[in-house]
C-alpha cells in the first residue's frame, strides 16, 4: 500500500478508499489468507503461530465470477 501510495502521491486512506470504491463495483475481491503453523489443531487466531497476511485483491472477470472466494489456511494444526 505504502508504495501504490506513493507512486500516486496519495495518501493510505485514500488510496483504500479507491480500492474499496471497486470492491464494492464489484471490479475487484479482497482474498483472504491466513497462514497457519500447520500442527495444533486450534482456529485462527488461537494459535500464536499463526499470522494473517497481508491483505490481497484480484481482478473480477467474467471467468471469475462462478469460482468462489474461499479462505487459505483457515485451520491451525499445530500440535501441543
Amino acid at each position: 500500500m505504502n508504495q501504490i501510495a506513493g507512486s500516486l502521491d496519495i495518501s493510505i486512506p485514500r488510496l483504500e478508499g479507491m480500492i474499496q470504491y471497486w470492491v464494492r463495483k464489484g471490479k475487484l475481491r479482497e482474498t483472504i489468507n491466513l497462514n497457519d503453523c500447520g500442527t495444533c489443531g486450534r482456529g485462527p487466531g488461537d494459535c500464536p503461530f499463526t499470522i494473517e497476511l497481508p491483505r490481497t485483491y484480484e481482478l473480477v472477470t467474467e471467468d471469475s465470477l462462478t469460482i468462489p472466494l474461499t479462505a487459505v489456511g483457515t485451520s491451525c494444526g499445530h500440535k501441543q
